[in-house]
């Protein structure tokens, strides 16, 4: 059974995440094509930050509730995964949509967002909000006590 603390860090990430996919879809409904370079950075970092948002998700569990230690070198990502994997954390669809939201995340870190591109981006968007919306529903699917409500004082104490 999750914690208190442990099921509010989920929830947070979660909260957040909508608000990515929220501003993905907006991208990709609002903005007329050739996107601006702007536009392409700031979608791909968003690709970015869901990505991320699916590993803080993995790390929570491994770090905070299985107790265990993720040494961080140069092939943490990868392990983090594969953990993620071998835990049952992650369904198993979404090995490559993880692949490639991982490599914009990467591209991202390391200076080439002016360098991304809106045809991959339109295709990489809705996979990633897909696989973003599975790893979120299997989570709660195996911790069903995250559908629980905090009372609203102490959500809005603790948020």
């Amino acid at each position: 059974m999750l914690q208190k603390h442990q099921k509010q860090s989920l929830w947070i990430v979660f909260d957040k995440s909508r608000q990515t996919i929220n501003e993905l879809r907006e991208i990709i409904r609002e903005e007329p094509s050739p996107w601006r370079m702007r536009i392409n950075a700031g979608a791909g970092k968003l690709l970015g930050d869901l990505y991320m948002s699916i590993e803080r998700i993995i790390r929570l569990f491994i770090e905070d509730v299985f107790g265990e230690k993720i040494v961080k070198d140069e092939s943490w990502h990868t392990r983090l995964i594969e953990s993620g994997k071998a835990k049952g954390l992650l369904p198993e669809c979404i090995g490559e949509v993880m692949r490639q939201m991982k490599n914009f995340r990467h591209r991202m870190i390391h200076g080439y967002g002016i360098e991304m591109d809106e045809e991959k981006l339109r295709v990489a968007i809705p996979e990633a909000i897909a696989a973003y919306e599975k790893v979120e529903a299997h989570i709660r699917a195996k911790f069903p006590e995250l559908d629980e409500k905090l009372p609203a004082a102490e959500s809005a104490d603790n948020r």
